[in-house]
């Protein structure tokens, strides 16, 4: 998504900024690993009636501002939907690599699902016990919560990074 300092002027197409986006909810970084460097994770402040938030990736942080710290509070802008988000930083997670493990982090946000729903999500778990022997409980319980959603593919973030590493090779 293009993005840029809250009160900035849109820069031209050639050189807007861009950024990988995810919607989550609280928690998910904490159950990726993901360290938070500065600031909150999202929590139930962060709703449709309240401010909006953001949390950024270092590479995000680095490019904008003079550190993770000085990012706190400050405000972004994105453009997404056909509409401009005015959202406030609010933390600042360890950089992660979405687009392979041996290229450079990029610049990512995370959006709050409480203050953006949006349709197609992901459930993710953290577990001792291998997926297969939770995946039909979590078929289940999904199909309780809405029967029309989807018998949902379940894998293993082990087995996802084995297949990645496989891909580069």
């Amino acid at each position: 998504v293009p993005y840029r300092a809250g009160g900035e002027a849109p820069l031209e197409d050639d050189k807007t900024r861009r950024a990988a986006f995810r919607i989550v909810t609280p928690g998910y970084c904490a159950t990726l690993g993901i360290p938070l460097r500065a600031g909150r994770d999202f929590d139930d402040t962060d709703s449709m009636t309240g401010r909006r938030t953001v949390v950024i990736n270092q590479t995000l942080a680095g490019r904008m501002w003079e550190s993770e710290a000085a990012a706190l509070g400050r405000r972004l802008e994105i453009e997404f939907g056909g509409e401009t988000l005015d959202l406030e930083v609010v933390g600042v997670l360890a950089d992660t690599r979405f687009a392979g493990l041996h290229r450079q982090p990029r610049p990512a946000l995370f959006l709050p699902h409480s203050q953006l729903p949006f349709r197609g999500m992901a459930v993710t778990v953290r577990t001792p016990l291998a997926p297969e022997v939770l995946a039909q409980a979590l078929r289940q319980k999904a199909a309780q919560l809405d029967a029309q959603v989807p018998p949902a593919e379940v894998f293993s973030l082990q087995g996802r990074l084995e297949q990645s590493y496989g891909l580069e090779r």
